[in-house]
């Protein structure tokens, strides 16, 4: 009878194992397809991010069926948010923010950027007042302007003067995205 009870519980226990194997594999497989972790290996998105930086992405999704491949984004592309994304398809990609979407008017120079969306105005991240807008000493130097194609998407680094992004690739497409910044895993140098 103790031999029979001991068997049962060891059958119990090896399955209680496997059900907890199981779903560990499940779990690192369905965090290997939506997170992937980088490096960063330059100072664009400085201070907020900085070179030798470890940060974790919410990563796109090419689907690939009989009917051809699309991108699944498990986000919505916001204004302010941190994004990978691969400029004209290159060889390597970049982190950046997110300024401009479909239909946005940018307006930069060396110094400033100026986002008009719909009737909110943004002027260097910071939303304008009607007070502010009525000076016109802050928009000395002239603009450049950039109109926001729907389905693309207007990127600045952080490190507004040592960034090399949409001002320099103009727009992206939203296919390009390839990820969603979500923290910083560890700080580092490189």
């Amino acid at each position: 009878m103790v031999i029979y009870r001991c068997l049962k519980d060891l059958r119990q226990a090896i399955k209680y194992c496997f059900i907890i194997i199981i779903s560990l594999i499940l779990i690192y497989g369905i965090l290997k397809i939506f997170f992937t972790t980088y490096v960063v290996y330059q100072n664009s998105m400085s201070p907020s991010i900085k070179k030798g930086d470890k940060i974790l992405v919410l990563s796109s999704i090419r689907i690939t069926s009989k009917n051809g491949s699309r991108i699944y984004k498990p986000f919505k592309i916001k204004r302010g948010q941190i994004y990978i994304i691969n400029p004209n398809f290159e060889s390597y990609l970049c982190i950046k923010r997110c300024v401009g979407i479909g239909n946005d008017s940018i307006y930069y120079n060396s110094k400033n950027l100026k986002v008009i969306q719909g009737d909110r105005i943004q002027y260097n991240f910071e939303l304008l007042t009607n007070d502010y807008l009525d000076s016109s000493s802050h928009f000395i130097e002239p603009f450049k302007r950039e109109y926001v194609k729907q389905g693309c998407v207007f990127f600045i680094g952080d490190n507004y003067n040592h960034s090399k992004d949409s001002r320099n690739y103009v727009l992206i497409p939203s296919n390009q995205i390839k990820g969603k910044y979500l923290f910083t895993l560890r700080k580092g140098s490189i």
